[in-house]
C-alpha cells in the first residue's frame, strides 16, 4: 500500500491519485514555514502540552465531586452497572438472572473492578471505577490530541483544550456511564485510522471498525457512528476498506454480544424493544440543544444568547472543518450523533456526551484551518497560545467550581445492616454497593434487582400498558413484591411518580429499624 504523502492527511486510500491531498488539507506550515508545521512539532507540543491538557481534565472531572457529594453517591446508573458487573462475576447471567437495559459491553469493561471489589469492598471498588472513568476522560482528551496534531498543533491544541473543559464530556466522565467508555472506543477508532504505517489497506479500517463496534456493544446508539465510518470510507476510499470496516464492526459486536444472547434470547427485546418503547420525554428541542453545546448549567433563559452564539460558531465550524477528509468524517459524526440525540425518547444531560468527541474534532479542525491564516507572525502565535492557554484555565475554573452529585450515607447503611440477617431490598442499588451488603445478597440466594425502575419497560411491553411507573398496576405489583421479599428495605429515590399513593403509605408505614437524616431503614410487614 502506498502511504499518503501529505502528513497532514491520516486516511487508508485506495488508489495512488486517491492519495493526493486537495489544496484546502495542505497544512498553513507546509504554506507559511517549517517553524509551524504539524509534522515535526518539538517535544513540548508532542508530550508535555498533551499531558497537562490531560491534567486538567482529570480535574475538572474529579474536583467538583470533591466539592460536592464525594466519590460516594446516590448515582443510580453507575451503581446500575457496578452492581451488573458485579453479578456477572458472582456468576450470575444479565438478561436471565436479573435484569439489564443496556448491552453487555459496560460490564466486561467493569469486571476486573468487580473482582478487586470482591477483595477489597465494594464501596472502595465503585471508587476505583468512578476514578478509572475520570482517568479514561483524560485519556479521550489525548486521542483528540493526538488525532488533530497532524492536521495542525494548533487544532490539537484546541480541540483537546475544549474537550477537557466541556461539560457534557465532563458529566459523562465524573462517574461509571456509558458515554464515556463509548466515546473513548469512538476516539480510539478514529485515531486508528488516521495513523500512518505501512499496515496493508484493510487492516487500519478493520481496527477501527472494531473499535467502533466495541463502542456499540457498550450503547446501541453506537450503531450509528458505525454507519457513518463505513459510509465515509466507501466514500472517499472505496469499497474494500469499508467492507473491512464493516466486518471488523461486525466481529466486534459479534465477540461481546452473542455468549450473553446464546444463553438469554430475551436480551434482544431487553437491549432493543423495550429500549425503543419509552415513552418520549417532554424537554424541549432546544434544551437538548444547549446541554449538546456544553450550555447545561445556565438557566434556559440565560441560555438563549450564548445557544444562538455557538450555534453559529458551530456552523462555521462544520463548513470549515469539512475541507479536510479526516474532517468530514468528524462533521458526518457530529450530523448524525446529533440526529440520534434529538431522537431519543428519553433525556438526560448526560446523553449530550454522545456528540462531545465528534464536537470537538470539528472544533479543532476548524480552528487549525481558521488560525494558520491569520498567525503569520510569531508574535501572533505567542499571543493565541496565551489566549488559549488563558481561556483553558478560566473554563477549568469555573467548572471546578461546580458540585456534583447526591451524598449517600454509606458508613451508616453498612453499620445499620451489619448484624441485620435476611435480604436487603432498595430502590437504588448505590445503598448495596456502600452498605456492602451486595454481594451478602447474593451469596444469600436473594434477588439481585440492579434497576428496579428498569423494570417498567420490559413488563409494560409484554402487557401492553404505558411506561408510567405509578400508572402500571403489573409493574407495583412486582416492585411491591420485590420490596417485601427482605427483612430490612431502603428507599432513596422513588418519588411520587414511581409508586401509587398507596403503595408509598404501605411503605411508609413499616417500622422503621434506623435512621440518618432523610435516609430509613425501615422493616418491611405484611
Amino acid at each position: 500500500m502506498l502511504s499518503s504523502p501529505n502528513p497532514a492527511l491520516l486516511v487508508v486510500m485506495k488508489s495512488p491519485p486517491q492519495e493526493l491531498p486537495d489544496s484546502s488539507e495542505v497544512s498553513s506550515g507546509e504554506r507559511h514555514g517549517a517553524d509551524d508545521a504539524a509534522p515535526s512539532p518539538s517535544r513540548w507540543w508532542r508530550i508535555w502540552l498533551p499531558l497537562i491538557i490531560a491534567a486538567v481534565a482529570f480535574a475538572c472531572r474529579l474536583v467538583p465531586v470533591l466539592r460536592g457529594a464525594g466519590i460516594s453517591n446516590q448515582d443510580y446508573d453507575p451503581a446500575v452497572y457496578y452492581s451488573a458487573a458485579v453479578g456477572l462475576f458472582s456468576g450470575l447471567t444479565p438478561y436471565h438472572d436479573f435484569l439489564l437495559l443496556h448491552p453487555p459491553g459496560i460490564l466486561i469493561a467493569l469486571a476486573p473492578i468487580a473482582a478487586i471489589g470482591a477483595i477489597v469492598g465494594d464501596p472502595a471498588g465503585m471508587a476505583m471505577a468512578r476514578v478509572m472513568f475520570m482517568l479514561l476522560g483524560s485519556v479521550s482528551t489525548v486521542l483528540i490530541y493526538r488525532i488533530l496534531l497532524p492536521q495542525h498543533r494548533y487544532a490539537a491544541l484546541v480541540g483537546a483544550g475544549i474537550y477537557a473543559v466541556w461539560l457534557p464530556a465532563i458529566v459523562s466522565e465524573q462517574n461509571i456511564r456509558l458515554e464515556g467508555l463509548a466515546t473513548f472506543l469512538v476516539l480510539a477508532g478514529i485515531l486508528a485510522i488516521s495513523r500512518h504505517g505501512k499496515a496493508s489497506s484493510w487492516l487500519r479500517p478493520a481496527i477501527a471498525g472494531a473499535l467502533f463496534g466495541l463502542a456499540a456493544a457498550v450503547k446501541i446508539w453506537g450503531v450509528a457512528p458505525i454507519v457513518v465510518l463505513i459510509v465515509w470510507l466507501a466514500w472517499r476510499n472505496g469499497l474494500r476498506p469499508a467492507l473491512s470496516s464493516l466486518a471488523g464492526a461486525a466481529v466486534a459486536i459479534g465477540v461481546v454480544t452473542l455468549p450473553f444472547l446464546i444463553v438469554a434470547p430475551q436480551m434482544w427485546n431487553l437491549v432493543v424493544v423495550d429500549q425503543l418503547g419509552r415513552s418520549r420525554s417532554t424537554q424541549p428541542v432546544a434544551v437538548r440543544f444547549a446541554d449538546t453545546l456544553g450550555l447545561g448549567l445556565l438557566p434556559r433563559l440565560v441560555a438563549i444568547v450564548p445557544l444562538i452564539l455557538i450555534c453559529a460558531l458551530t456552523a462555521v465550524a462544520l463548513y470549515l472543518a469539512w475541507r479536510s477528509t479526516l474532517g468530514q468524517l468528524s462533521v458526518l459524526l457530529v450530523v448524525v450523533t446529533s440526529i440520534t440525540l434529538l431522537a431519543s425518547p428519553t433525556w438526560f444531560a448526560h446523553y449530550a456526551a454522545f456528540a462531545a468527541g465528534p464536537l470537538c474534532l470539528v472544533y479543532g479542525t476548524a480552528a487549525g484551518q481558521a488560525t494558520t491564516r491569520a498567525l503569520n507572525t510569531a508574535r501572533r502565535r505567542s499571543g493565541a497560545i496565551a489566549g488559549a492557554a488563558a481561556t483553558l484555565c478560566a473554563l477549568a475554573a469555573v467548572m471546578a467550581m461546580n458540585q456534583e452529585g447526591v451524598p449517600i450515607p454509606g458508613s451508616f447503611l453498612a453499620s445499620a445492616l451489619a448484624n441485620r440477617p435476611g435480604c436487603v431490598t432498595t430502590d437504588n442499588p448505590a445503598t448495596l454497593i456502600y452498605s456492602d451488603t451486595l454481594r451478602r445478597n447474593i451469596k444469600s440466594g436473594c434477588p439481585l434487582v440492579v434497576d428496579l425502575g428498569g423494570y417498567v419497560y420490559d413488563i409494560a411491553r409484554q402487557d401492553g400498558i404505558h411506561t408510567d411507573r405509578a400508572g402500571n398496576p403489573d409493574y407495583q405489583r412486582f416492585a411491591m413484591k420485590y420490596l417485601r421479599s427482605g427483612t430490612s428495605t431502603i428507599m432513596i429515590r422513588f418519588g411520587t411518580g414511581d409508586l401509587t399513593s398507596t403503595n408509598a403509605a404501605v411503605i411508609r408505614s413499616w417500622p422503621i429499624i434506623t435512621k440518618s437524616g432523610s435516609v430509613a431503614v425501615r422493616r418491611p410487614t405484611g
